[in-house]
């Protein structure tokens, strides 16, 4: 892959193809405290591994990353004071009676290969994703309390699996036309120091 080039710090990267919903994009929590549907980006502390390389006409810049986030740091949700607040007809959130993952359990490890592709038909910007950490967005359990309906925030283990690609026909008349599309997988695991039963496998696709 030629040179390897390491960096380390705090990352905000927008993976995905996608405009609006993008499911392949896994790497960075959400502040949902500040704008719950279209949340910005938050920092991941971390490492990443990066080379490239060309391969030729069809197929180029070639390039692949490893991410290394070893830090787990939690989501944040709307306060009491948020418009985005639930609302307590619905119920108190917990977020006191959440359960944090343990230092072995908040690793988060990535692989990320991005490629072009130039054929006659289209040409187009691929890529596919492999993950595997504490989800960046939780569970909500449900409990009564003694004053109404108690929701607490928990958190589980995903295994994601994502392509994601972008092209531009070439045919004529077609080519201020782009289509974007994103295909993932989930499957979520339980982490030991949490306990929490993860979701079902699920299928996303925007």
């Amino acid at each position: 892959l030629g040179d390897v080039y390491k960096r380390q710090g705090q990352f905000v990267e927008n993976w995905g193809m996608a405009d609006a919903a993008s499911p392949i994009n896994v790497l960075n929590r959400e502040d949902t405290a500040v704008d719950f549907f279209d949340p910005p980006s938050l920092g991941e502390l971390g490492i990443k591994l990066r080379g490239s390389k060309s391969l030729g006409e069809t197929i180029n810049e070639f390039t692949v990353s490893l991410y290394a986030m070893p830090l787990w740091r939690e989501t944040p949700l709307p306060t009491e004071s948020s418009r985005y607040r639930i609302s307590p007809d619905i119920g108190t959130v917990l977020t006191d009676e959440t359960v944090r993952p343990n230092a072995k359990d908040g690793m988060f490890g990535a692989l990320r290969i991005e490629h072009t592709l130039a054929t006659s038909l289209v040409n187009a910007d691929l890529q596919y994703v492999v993950a595997r950490g504490p989800g960046r967005r939780p569970l909500y359990e449900f409990t009564p309390t003694m004053t109404g309906l108690g929701i607490i925030p928990q958190y589980y283990g995903s295994n994601v699996f994502g392509v994601g690609a972008r092209a531009v026909p070439n045919a004529d008349g077609w080519s201020q036309i782009s289509l974007k599309g994103e295909l993932v997988h989930k499957r979520g695991y339980e982490l030991p120091s949490v306990g929490v039963a993860p979701p079902e496998p699920y299928t996303q696709y925007t």
